[in-house]
């Protein structure tokens, strides 16, 4: 797919995904198992709150805490909002959670680079754990130099959207920790790949989600779960919980999924689904729902993967 086309990493990686549930359905044996085999059968999850009214924002993040989530993470720059405005916000969260809950910020790049150097060291007091991407993702050399002069980590994301993008933020000693999306590097494969170019730097992982389907989560928890450096951490692979707006799938009943059968939350965290593939079905009748017009999809499971060699559509 890189040979014909170049970027595209979110479409590749449905592909990547179909294929790896295809491969492990016809054997029989969960997807993780592809990858070298599972290393866990939890991954401890934290949550991010994206509420724009502070007294809501507030009790989001309690309400996280309390339904058993490691840390919360804040969004912050959010529609060009002041310097002001965010220590208002992050002030408040800080003394709802209290001081011993991890409290992160993400500005999902929003900030100019003397922006995040004045913003984070107003709002160092708070005790942050992480700032996510404050700078462009084009700005490694901001990212290094931001880096030496606050006392917030620093971690990239859309700096590290791809295996070679994580090279120059090591070669320059850029970050301290890396955020990875699956469908972002571009599936399962290349997320294996970027995991262990960051376990060789000696980079702490975080994995978050697109805010998909269980379809998305399932594809994510395989990759950790078959990761020893990835499963070491806490990561934010919640797309499920925050689309339907619930804190586990133990006491809510999800319906309305791509997923029939999304992967289980319970307590906080993510466990590695144990069926075949994927481990999840598809829910065929919305795939229909919201096919493009006039066009059937077509299904290829085990049974029928082997007639459709040299297939070409």
């Amino acid at each position: 797919m890189d040979y014909l086309v170049r970027a595209n990493n979110h479409a590749k990686s449905l592909i990547d995904f179909a294929l790896h549930d295809l491969k492990g359905k016809i054997p029989g044996v969960p997807a993780c198992e592809l990858l070298g085999g599972r290393t866990t059968e939890t991954v401890k999850m934290g949550w991010v709150v994206s509420a724009p009214k502070l007294e809501h924002l507030v009790q989001r993040s309690v309400d996280a805490l309390r339904n058993g989530f490691a840390f919360v993470k804040v969004k912050v720059g959010v529609n060009k909002s002041s310097l002001k405005d965010d220590v208002a916000r992050i002030a408040a969260v800080r003394e709802a959670i209290g001081d011993d809950a991890e409290l992160q910020i993400d500005p999902n790049g929003a900030w100019t680079y003397n922006q995040a150097l004045e913003n984070l060291r107003a709002l160092d007091k708070y005790n942050i754990g992480l700032v996510e991407q404050p700078i462009g993702h084009w700005d490694v050399e901001g990212l290094a130099r931001l880096r030496t002069k606050i006392g917030i980590p620093v971690f990239a994301d859309e700096s590290a959207n791809d295996p070679m993008a994580l090279l120059p933020l090591i070669e320059r000693k850029a970050v301290d920790e890396l955020f990875l999306k699956v469908s972002k590097v571009g599936g399962m494969v290349k997320a294996h790949r970027w995991l262990t170019i960051a376990e060789a730097a000696g980079l702490r992982v975080h994995c978050g989600c697109m805010v998909g389907s269980g379809i998305e989560a399932a594809a994510f928890m395989h990759v950790l779960g078959a990761h020893a450096w990835s499963a070491k951490f806490v990561h934010e692979n919640i797309g499920p919980l925050i689309t339907h707006s619930v804190w586990n799938t133990v006491d809510s009943k999800i319906a309305n999924d791509l997923a029939l059968n999304i992967p289980r939350y319970e307590n906080g965290f993510g466990f590695l689904p144990n069926g075949p593939g994927l481990g999840v079905d598809l829910n065929e009748d919305m795939v229909r729902r919201y096919a493009t017009p006039g066009m059937e999809p077509l299904v290829i499971n085990a049974k029928t993967a082997a007639r459709l060699d040299g297939y070409r559509t």
